[in-house]
């Protein structure tokens, strides 16, 4: 569990280690005082069916590429296709993983195959709000929502991508007018 503060120094971005291994029972336990809670995931909305094809390519592509024009060159390149199933599997298992709410004033944003992230964000802590949609999200109909506090890290930050892009524009509206 970490949370994440205002300063800080290094590598942590204002990020502060709490309880590195707690269980998710322990995890409850310091979420109390706060007067939080984690949802039950099933209440969580999952996002759009274009979040798997941008996996797809963002994850394959490059790589399945890569293997056509080895191939080329020589034959035997082709068996490393093998090699991009479970590339393939994380791909097709990121949608079922990635879900977002907005119960009162609380934003929730889970991410994850492998690792799997929960972001508990007090929506009084958002500064600001973007939409962002890449050339290919313009083509799935969909957009990504990027909600950002004071002390958050360029890297892992509570975005929720890949959602329908009128529903990116209602919780964007939701999110400004709950602060």
């Amino acid at each position: 569990m970490r949370l994440q503060t205002l300063g800080g120094s290094g590598d942590a971005g204002g990020r502060q280690e709490v309880a590195p291994f707690a269980r998710e029972d322990e995890v409850d336990g310091l979420l109390a005082p706060l007067d939080w809670a984690r949802p039950n995931p099933a209440e969580l909305r999952q996002v759009s069916r274009g979040h798997i094809w941008r996996a797809l390519v963002r994850l394959v592509g490059v790589p399945l590429v890569a293997i056509l024009i080895g191939s080329f060159f020589l034959l035997p390149v082709l068996f490393a296709l093998i090699l991009l199933v479970p590339i393939l599997a994380v791909a097709l298992l990121k949608r079922r993983y990635h879900r977002y709410g907005l119960p009162g004033d609380t934003l929730f944003v889970q991410r994850g195959v492998l690792s799997r992230q929960m972001w508990i964000l007090p929506v009084r802590n958002v500064q600001a709000v973007s939409i962002r949609r890449s050339w290919l999200q313009r083509r799935l109909g969909t957009a990504s929502v990027l909600p950002d506090t004071a002390g958050a890290g360029v890297l892992s930050d509570p975005t929720v991508h890949d959602i329908r892009y009128g529903d990116a524009w209602s919780l964007a509206g939701e999110l400004r007018a709950r602060r």
